[in-house]
């Protein structure tokens, strides 16, 4: 059984939030990336809660109690973030849970992003498999419907595969590129920040491979795929305009 482990100073952060969590009677996890990573021993830059009830409530809360500054990212949704000057982690997010922590899990996007941990423990809540996922080096979507729920997932997708150094599975791979015209139905700033995160890997060319492949870089960068197939002179190239760029 995969036990939740993270680093000291996550550790020490976590056993500051967890008193704050029971004083206000709420029922508190630790959810998405900050799970993954520590399950993969990765370094977490953030740390993802999920909270029963009141969470923008105790994010203002939690916000006063470390000195940080409290910034609303949907108010609808109840999606507040705490970004901190200093610490484990440079900022912490907090969200409402969307019904049971098993079916605010099921609703997430991929399943190595849809485990949960009660504050103060290290028991693992995994109900989409992830865990399996993880161990396999596998990106794998919980339904194609959550590219439809946010088209920006299909950028995400490849973004964290490549990250991770995993594979995105048949399915999905699949799930994608029947949708990919639809990334740009995200906002432009969303296509841009996950974009600029693919070109700043370290593995940044086997990912637009993937975009490629998958019909992503097409819709996202027309100028650039318009070069497919051109050839260029032979005595200085040995590729076409859309693999030379």
């Amino acid at each position: 059984m995969k036990v939740f482990a993270p680093p000291p100073p996550l550790h020490r952060l976590l056993d500051v939030l967890s008193p704050l969590a029971r004083d206000a009677g709420l029922d508190a996890y630790v959810v998405g990336g900050t799970v993954r990573d520590v399950l993969l021993a990765r370094a977490a830059d953030d740390l993802d809660l999920a909270v029963d009830r009141d969470a923008i409530g105790w994010a203002r809360t939690v916000a006063d109690h470390l000195h940080g500054h409290l910034v609303l990212l949907d108010e609808a949704n109840a999606v507040a973030r705490i970004v901190l000057d200093d610490g484990a982690v440079a900022h912490i997010d907090v969200a409402q849970l969307q019904g049971s922590v098993q079916q605010d899990m099921r609703r997430r996007d991929f399943t190595v992003d849809a485990m949960a941990v009660p504050l103060g423990t290290a028991s693992v809540i995994d109900p989409c498999a992830g865990i399996a996922d993880l161990a396999a080096a596998i990106v794998r979507m919980n339904g194609a419907d959550v590219f439809d729920a946010d088209s920006l997932r299909l950028l995400r997708a490849v973004r964290i595969a490549g990250e991770l150094g995993f594979e995105i599975d048949a399915r999905t791979r699949a799930a994608i590129r029947e949708r990919a015209p639809r990334v740009n139905d995200a906002a432009a700033e969303r296509r841009r920040d996950e974009l600029a995160r693919i070109f700043a890997l370290e593995s940044a060319y086997p990912a637009l491979r993937v975009l490629d492949d998958l019909g992503l870089l097409d819709a996202l960068l027309p100028e650039v795929a318009v070069g497919r197939g051109v050839a260029q002179p032979e005595e200085h190239h040995a590729y076409d305009v859309l693999e030379h760029n």
